[in-house]
């Protein structure tokens, strides 16, 4: 009754109790509740985190950052814009220095991507990481898109990113095994101010 009625309160499912014939105390209801791990009616009514995703994939959009060394002894961070609903990179790019005015303009690049594809952005999903400038989530905001920001310690919040930053750990290994130290089709993707947009992801 409690998982099908997600609203109820143990009083309410305690009157329905009643005019079954059946009469039991509400702290009771709620000791059977919690024995069986059925949380309260206001948490029983709230969408768990993936089916939040599922729910909205079609209108989400997840970011993260990650470094890559080159052979050079340089680091470049990556920034990635991942789609979760066809689950591929709308846009990639790298600098060596993410300061709040060129992620501010990834976010305008984005932007004309997503109306370039006809995505309607409702919900950017990044982490805290500093890189990510204010200014260039008010860019997403004014366009009315939320910005939601991942639990600390919680790598399974952002599991979309994830799964493109461990790429970055296959290609990191395959550039010591290179002179090149990049595959062909990813050395422009790479290089600052180049991107790689249209990366088939297959979780």
């Amino acid at each position: 009754m409690a998982r099908e009625n997600p609203r109820w309160g143990y009083f309410r499912i305690r009157g329905q109790l009643l005019k079954l014939g059946y009469q039991v105390a509400a702290t009771t209801i709620r000791s059977v509740l919690l024995a069986a791990k059925v949380p309260p009616s206001g948490r029983r009514s709230q969408l768990t985190w993936k089916q939040f995703l599922t729910a909205h994939a079609e209108t989400l959009v997840a970011a993260d950052f990650f470094s890559v060394d080159t052979i050079s002894f340089k680091r470049l961070y990556v920034l990635i814009y991942v789609h979760l609903a066809s689950r591929r990179v709308l846009l990639a790019n790298c600098t060596s220095e993410p300061n709040a005015a060129w992620v501010t303009q990834q976010a305008r690049n984005l932007s004309w991507k997503l109306e370039e594809k006809g995505i309607n952005l409702s919900v950017l999903i990044h982490d805290r990481d500093r890189k990510f400038a204010p200014q260039a989530d008010r860019v997403l905001q004014s366009q009315g898109a939320r910005v939601i920001l991942t639990p600390l310690m919680a790598p399974r919040a952002k599991a979309y990113a994830l799964h493109c930053t461990s790429l970055e750990r296959s290609w990191r290994n395959g550039w010591r095994r290179r002179r090149s130290g990049l595959p062909c089709d990813l050395r422009g993707a790479l290089s600052p101010g180049g991107s790689y947009r249209h990366s088939p992801l297959s979780l």
